[in-house]
């Protein structure tokens, strides 16, 4: 079996997949935590360039990043996670 084959019978996603939703969760939990401008989370979460960084956010989540940063957005969720 080959390591592509085994990884995907274990995890039930292919490596290359894994690998992206990894990154897209810690782009997630940087936008949800860090000011810095978007592009720059894009490219230290090991996304080439913000609108691939912003297609993976939007699918995950269900909005595009740049509705995380709008006003009282993440502060309104992180109340509603911390009361969970």
């Amino acid at each position: 079996e080959t390591l592509s084959r085994r990884f995907h019978e274990t995890f039930g996603v292919s490596p290359k997949l894994f690998r992206l939703e990894v990154r897209t969760r810690r782009a997630w939990r940087a936008l949800m935590h860090c000011d810095g401008s978007l592009t720059a989370i894009a490219h230290e979460q090991g996304f080439a360039d913000l609108a691939h960084m912003s297609r993976s956010v939007c699918a995950f989540t269900g909005f595009p990043p740049s509705r995380w940063r709008a006003t009282g957005f993440r502060a309104k969720l992180l109340d509603q996670v911390r009361s969970s």
